[in-house]
């Protein structure tokens, strides 16, 4: 199935919508991961961002993608004076199968 502009825009909406509720928790998991290093509520959002990109994906019939692989979006919009609107928009590319 190929995803069009409305796919993609929908899916934006639904990944920041997740994404805000998931950052409005972040004062529930500010302890440090022991095995990772890292912030709880960073795991977290990544953990929902890759649960929701593999549940648009599935809808589009596209194969899962990782962890790995969200963090590596991740990464490019760190530091970004907006950072949830390039990482969830990254994502979303990612989700109807624009990206990777």
């Amino acid at each position: 199935m190929t995803a069009t502009s409305h796919d993609f825009t929908k899916a934006q909406r639904t990944l920041a919508s997740a994404f805000a509720k998931a950052s409005s928790e972040r004062n529930k998991r500010e302890r440090f991961d022991e095995t990772t290093g890292e912030l709880g509520w960073v795991l977290h959002e990544r953990s929902v961002l890759l649960s929701e990109v593999n549940t648009i994906r599935q809808g589009h019939g596209l194969a899962p993608v990782t962890a790995g692989d969200i963090e590596s979006i991740e990464s490019t919009a760190k530091g970004h004076i907006d950072y949830a609107g390039k990482l969830t928009l990254r994502c979303a590319e990612l989700a109807v199968g624009f990206r990777g």
